[in-house]
């Protein structure tokens, strides 16, 4: 009888693990670029990308997916471009204030 209710338990907490278990999100052009500008200053090592791509809820499996991506696609290239001038200008409109 402890079998029974011991294999019934063990069911429903892998049930509820396989239910539970959050689906990996797709990564966003925006947190694309963060973690590249942060990986760029980095000394470029695999255990200091996977942090980085940890800290903003990614791994690095998901960031090089989405990087050769970017290399395939010219319109993602030209939205990242985009961003990467944004911030530019940004960045010298704060520094023109000061």
């Amino acid at each position: 009888m402890k079998f029974i209710i011991f294999l019934i338990t063990l069911i429903t907490l892998s049930g509820l693990l396989i239910l539970c278990n959050p689906p990996k999100k797709d990564i966003s052009i925006h947190d694309f670029m963060k973690i590249d500008m942060e990986i760029t200053a980095t000394d470029q090592k695999p255990e200091s990308k996977s942090a980085i791509a940890k800290k903003y809820g990614y791994t690095l499996e998901q960031y090089e997916d989405f990087a050769k991506k970017v290399e395939k696609d010219p319109k993602l290239k030209e939205q990242i471009g985009d961003l990467i001038l944004k911030n530019q200008l940004e960045k010298s409109k704060n520094i023109k204030k000061k």
